[in-house]
């Protein structure tokens, strides 16, 4: 069991356990890699912009699915997720009217499966979804806190309940490509008093087959903000420039991170800890016009429950000195981490950083706003593109990289996924001792809660 200790002081002792070691550890590109205690850690220096590659999209996707007006297979609202099966069959979730749906290669509807309820095969909120096992898909509704398993032509297979028996919330955060299952589990939230608050999670390895879990050890959540409304009314909303823990899965490995630093850990299906991987970059000040803009956007809203939440978020949210490391993280398919830049308020472009397989910093991607990334293999990104007013299409692009998955832009897209060895054996988990390689944490916020305004 990988148990972590966790403290305001971690983000001391992971720095000075690298130094100890790095001083006279290899480059790469850059990089400082070294190994301490067994465990690989990458330290990249801050990117210079006009010195890393730039990989891009195609300009115009390769498929796109969806409609405003046409057959209602088409019509996609609330899409959650999506992956792209090894015939190239995209498969979504498509929340809005709890299906799932399955397209060919060229964007044409091939089958529907599900609808609300609570009988086989049906949802009470369809969550997610990913290919399960290599011939199946997996589709999570939390509400219902139960895994349903769809044959790769959307018929049910069966149902299973991951944490039976636990008083813990369980949330399926992703799936392996050997049929592995990354659960978080939160503890039910009590009688919380108004104030930001960071409860802990604990991550769990699972197989759905009814074989014994394995723990990874408790982690810390989230950053929330208890808000107390007139009339003594509950709600919870964000901590502004919040902190918040990350997870991605894909292939056979699986990344952790929160953004109090850039620090992500890879793992692999055992839950092994491989290596981390580092950015040496100074975390960027907040400003008092950046905390202006976060309210003004809320306080303009037509909504009147949102400006009352934004109105008592502006009274209550402590304030970090600070913007958070990153926004969130991926991993594609060849092993690949990609991390998106946080934009503070006003940043329209849309930017990610890709590391390789070994974590070495790589290239720069930019994204189309607005569009939300569901998956990326070596030489595509599949995702919902949200227009002004909300309308939805699932597009796949071309990735057009300089690595070894390098694609010519003028042919048609290879939906090459998978890197590796398929059946790759499960190891046992090697126990981390040293706290230097837990999460890092950020102390306390403290400082004023003035208003900016």
């Amino acid at each position: 069991m990988l148990q972590r200790t966790l403290a305001a002081s971690t983000p001391l002792l992971l720095a000075g356990a690298f130094t100890a070691c790095a001083a006279d550890g290899p480059s790469h590109r850059g990089a400082l890699i070294a190994d301490s205690a067994g465990v690989r850690v990458v330290v990249n220096p801050a990117p210079q912009a006009s010195a890393l590659p730039v990989w891009r999209l195609v300009d115009r996707p390769a498929v796109e699915i969806g409609a405003l007006d046409g057959p209602p297979e088409y019509q996609l609202y609330q899409v959650m997720s999506g992956t792209v099966l090894d015939d190239g069959t995209i498969v979504v979730a498509n929340g809005g009217s709890l299906e799932i749906r399955a397209y060919d290669a060229a964007g044409r509807h091939l089958w529907s499966a599900g609808r609300g309820g609570d009988g086989p095969g049906e949802f009470r909120s369809l969550t997610a979804l990913w290919e399960f096992g290599g011939d199946s898909i997996l589709a999570w509704d939390f509400q219902a806190g139960r895994a349903s398993v769809f044959s790769a032509a959307g018929a049910f297979v069966r149902s299973f309940m991951p944490g039976s028996g636990s008083r813990a919330l369980p949330f399926m955060e992703g799936v392996l490509r050997d049929g592995t299952i990354i659960v978080r589990y939160l503890a039910p939230r009590r009688d919380d008093r108004p104030g930001a608050i960071r409860r802990q999670l604990e991550l769990r390895l699972e197989r759905g087959d009814g074989s014994p879990s394995m723990s990874l050890g408790e982690y810390p959540g989230s950053e929330v903000l208890v808000l107390e409304l007139p009339g003594g009314r509950p709600a919870v909303t964000d901590v502004v420039f919040g902190r918040e823990f990350h997870l991605a899965a894909a292939g056979d490995r699986f990344a952790l991170a929160t953004s109090d630093a850039y620090s992500v850990r890879i793992h692999d299906t055992a839950g092994e800890l491989l290596h981390l991987v580092r950015l040496d970059r100074e975390p960027r000040p907040i400003r008092d016009e950046d905390f202006q803009a976060y309210f003004d956007r809320g306080l303009k809203s037509e909504i009147p429950v949102i400006r009352e939440l934004t109105q008592a978020q502006f009274r209550q949210s402590p304030r970090h000195a600070t913007f958070p490391a990153f926004a969130s993280i991926r991993l594609d398919r060849v092993g690949r981490l990609w991390v998106e830049e946080y934009r503070p308020p006003g940043v329209e472009t849309v930017e990610w950083l890709v590391f390789d397989a070994d974590g070495v910093l790589a290239a720069r991607v930019e994204m189309p706003r607005r569009f939300w990334i569901a998956e990326i293999g070596a030489d595509y990104v599949l995702g919902v593109q949200r227009d002004e007013l909300g309308v939805e299409t699932v597009r796949l692009y071309r990735l057009v990289t300089d690595g070894p998955y390098a694609v010519d832009a003028r042919r048609p897209v290879q939906l090459l996924q998978d890197g590796g060895d398929r059946g790759r054996s499960r190891r046992a988990v090697r126990p981390v001792s040293s706290m230097a390689y837990a999460l890092p944490v950020t102390p306390p916020i403290t400082g004023s809660t003035t208003p900016v305004m």
